[in-house]
Parts: C-alpha cells; structure tokens; sequence
C-alpha cells in the first residue's frame, strides 16, 4: 500500500473512531438522563430538615454530607446524603426537599440536591 493511500484510508477511519467513542460515552449520559426524568415525573415529596452534618477526612471523601430528618403519613425518618462537599453545601437547620418514588418503601428516598439517592 502506498503512503498516500494508507494517510486517505486514515482520514475516513480516524473519524468513524472518533464517533463511535463518542456514542459510546453519550449512551450512558442519556440513560442516566432519562431515569432522573422519568423519576422526577412521579416523586413525591415531604419537607425534611437537615439535622447534623457527617464530617470525613480520609483520603476518598474529605468534607461534609448532610443528615436529613423528614416525616411521610406521620412517621419519622432519617437519611445521609451520598455526596460530600468542602464546604458543606448544607448547614444544620436548613430546609430540604426529600424525594421518594410513591410506589416503593419510605425509606428507599433521597433527598433533592441534584444527586437523587435511591436505595
């Protein structure tokens, strides 16, 4: 083959690569996507308080999640967020929204920080 063909032949593979990553990694963003959608469509909500914030130090997670109190029909309930941040995005007292699918158990819910935690 002669140079200047295999530098044509590039020129046609090196974008078919490109795109089929590309497809690849938005695949999985769009998945994700729709989910949240789908479950911001039927979320029920009740208003919860952030009762402390969990400290971490180690070398994976270094800041502070929230703590959030919250009561659905009447009865108490508790969860700890998942994401941590330095500084913490919440502080004690503050007022959350807390998100629950209406078909599944109270305590499988998240709280509304733009990272919904279903259990």
């Amino acid at each position: 083959m002669r140079s200047g063909t295999r530098a044509t032949a590039m020129l046609f593979i090196l974008p078919a690569l490109f795109a089929l990553v590309g497809l690849g990694m938005l695949t999985p963003g769009l998945w994700v996507g729709y989910r949240s959608w789908a479950f911001l469509q039927t979320a029920q909500a009740a208003p919860g308080t952030v009762i402390a914030l969990q400290w971490s130090n180690d070398s994976d997670s270094s800041g502070a999640r929230p703590v959030v109190r919250y009561e659905v029909r009447g009865e108490p309930y508790q969860i700890t967020g998942n994401v941590w941040s330095s500084p913490p995005a919440y502080d004690v007292g503050d007022p959350v929204r807390v998100l629950y699918p209406p078909e599944v158990q109270v305590e499988s819910i998240g709280y509304d920080s733009g990272i919904i935690k279903i259990v």
